[in-house]
């Protein structure tokens, strides 16, 4: 049935070509309210991009709009079946693993403290704990969380969900489970959630740092996101291991009734679990060098552009040797060292927009195209700079080390 649908998607170019903003919106919507076919369609939509994209590089003079030959696009979906496969899968709750609502400071206590004291006699009282933890809040809520989550690491067949905002003070074992150094907090965006915490509890505001692993850096540094890539949970589920959640956001809008329903504690408990999943994926990967303001000039590097979730390699090029304060009036060289000026090689996505070189003359008077002005294409940009090897400023967090052999500079003549 898949294969039908997409199989049908791709014969009817001229009703839905994939540059249609329409249809975009209609088969991509919103992710988080529908994962599934989000997921799938926002990678079909890229994959059909990508296509295109090639076929117009084998046939420059053909508008990208037209058909491509029916084989290719039949094989290209089939090569690609086993991916929307994988991210067709949903992640859900082990039958091993329970879920205990901890709301009473004492249930705390019980749960626990056995988990922060050492158990074997051999084990250092420093040896670390880790724990994935997680928060949610009311809309209305103005300080602080209505519940935490928490998947210690030493206990993967226990989660516990703790209404926070039934208590005027915290339990000591969560009390130092926050505040010990050697009990590592792990979440995405889990510096945000420990700040809050320490608006809404006093015994946190003396606190002057915490022992974390912000998720999405660890993912960026163990080469599973790439630089730019959407931080959301639900993205970097799909990168990792190829899930999504399928939580409906109506299931979950009262995080601070006087009990919680299954769903809602399983939704709480799944946030946690696919934090801990997470981590343990990205951990067994190697440690993947950045590219930074200093990196050696000449250093090959891929260009990435946002495409959906995603930051997906648009062209291919090498760090200038000279870095200008200027160049071709975009400024190089700024406060912030955010920039830097690439030679490139290769346009692997000519029609992606170079963000720092707007079209003259663009002054729109719409809330939407103001916030976002159109910009040159790289392709454009290539075929304004004529003989000219094309140089263009590209932004360091959507830079990455080229891992692949560089393919031969004469493909930009």
């Amino acid at each position: 049935m898949l294969c039908r649908k997409l199989s049908a998607l791709s014969s009817r170019h001229k009703i839905y070509p994939a540059h249609n903003p329409a249809f975009i919106r209609r088969i991509s919507g919103p992710p988080e309210a529908k994962p599934a076919q989000g997921g799938i369609f926002e990678n079909f939509r890229r994959w059909r991009i990508a296509l295109f994209s090639r076929f117009e590089a084998r046939n420059p003079s053909n508008n990208l709009k037209k058909k491509p030959p029916e084989q290719d696009t039949f094989h290209f979906i089939i090569h690609r079946l086993s991916d929307l496969a994988r991210i067709a899968q949903a992640l859900e709750l082990p039958s091993n693993v329970h879920v205990e609502f901890l709301d009473t400071p004492q249930a705390v206590e019980s749960a626990i403290s056995p988990i922060l004291v050492p158990q074997d006699a051999e084990i250092e009282d420093s040896s670390n704990i880790l724990v994935s933890m997680d928060t949610e809040r009311n809309i209305m809520r103005a300080i602080g969380v209505s519940v935490i989550q928490l998947a210690f690491h030493s206990t993967p067949e226990r989660i516990f969900v703790v209404p926070v905002h039934k208590f005027d003070s915290l339990p000591a074992s969560l009390l130092e489970t926050f505040t010990s150094k050697r009990v590592i907090k792990i979440g995405n965006q889990v510096n945000s959630d420990l700040s809050t915490l320490q608006r809404q509890f006093k015994e946190l505001q003396q606190t002057k740092s915490f022992a974390t692993v912000d998720l999405q850096a660890f993912c960026l540094e163990r080469g599973v996101i790439r630089p730019g890539d959407s931080a959301a949970l639900q993205a970097l589920l799909v990168k990792a291991l190829g899930r999504y959640m399928n939580k409906k956001p109506h299931d979950y809008h009262n995080w601070e009734g006087r009990t919680l329903s299954k769903i809602m504690l399983n939704g709480g408990a799944l946030d946690a679990y696919a934090i801990r999943l997470i981590y343990e994926k990205a951990a067994t990967q190697p440690i993947v060098p950045l590219v930074h303001y200093d990196t050696q000039p000449g250093t090959a590097v891929n260009l990435l552009g946002r495409i959906g979730w995603f930051n997906e390699l648009v062209a291919r090029g090498r760090i200038s040797p000279l870095q200008p304060e200027k160049h071709d009036s975009v400024e190089v060289k700024t406060p912030d060292r955010s920039r830097l000026l690439v030679d490139i090689t290769e346009l692997v996505y000519p029609d992606q927009g170079a963000m720092f070189y707007p079209l003259p003359g663009e002054h729109h008077t719409h809330p939407e195209r103001r916030r976002k002005p159109a910009v040159y294409t790289l392709g454009q940009l290539h075929s304004r700079a004529g003989n000219t090897p094309l140089k263009v400023v590209w932004p360091i967090s959507s830079l990455e080390l080229s891992k692949v052999p560089e393919r031969a500079a004469e493909q930009m003549s």
